[in-house]
């Protein structure tokens, strides 16, 4: 599909800047969050217990001794509610889903590199958690993507954690997070 004229953005490095061009606009969605929550975190000092959330995409440090944070996934079916609880000590955490931001019948904001197109997959919403909030947003779209069974082998590849949720609105939940996992 045509995606515009994104070939004409030029990086300019030594002045810091990024030139679009006219009409060209630029949105560094969830994973410029998560670039934020990082920095963010990385700038908090010796703050013994830190939470940083933009948005859902959040940034966690807790100290030896502190409490770990208490993290809650919301049910992609029932965004009020909650699917699943946890608790972390440090690390990022980031959620994707087909069910939030949609424009019609199978259309969504996540779109499959290899068909330009609204990805197509068993899954509807991916929660990561990794050892930077950025990556956890990038790898939680990349299992939308590619859909339960690769989206999995792609979290055991990179030692991250997660939950997918199926069509069916079945949590699927890496064994590794498994023994943290409270349901909603």
């Amino acid at each position: 599909m045509p995606a515009g004229r994104w070939r004409e953005i030029r990086l300019l490095p030594a002045a810091l800047a990024v030139y679009l061009p006219e009409g060209v606009r630029l949105d560094l969605g969830g994973i410029g969050k998560g670039l934020a929550v990082d920095g963010a975190l990385a700038r908090s000092g010796d703050t013994p217990r830190v939470l940083i959330d933009a948005g859902g995409d959040l940034g966690v440090r807790a100290a030896p001794g502190e409490e770990p944070a208490e993290i809650e996934v919301a049910d992609p079916f029932r965004p009020a509610g909650t699917l699943v609880r946890f608790r972390l000590y440090e690390g990022g955490v980031a959620t994707s889903s087909t069910l939030a931001r949609r424009w019609g019948a199978g259309l969504h904001h996540i779109i499959d590199p290899g068909t330009g197109r609204p990805a197509r997959s068993d899954l509807v919403a991916a929660t990561v958690v990794a050892g930077r909030t950025a990556w956890a947003e990038a790898l939680a779209k990349a299992c939308i993507v590619l859909g339960r069974e690769r989206g999995l082998a792609l979290l055991s590849r990179h030692g991250c954690q997660g939950i997918l949720v199926t069509e069916r609105g079945d949590p699927v939940i890496t064994a590794g997070l498994r023994r943290f996992v409270r349901a909603g």
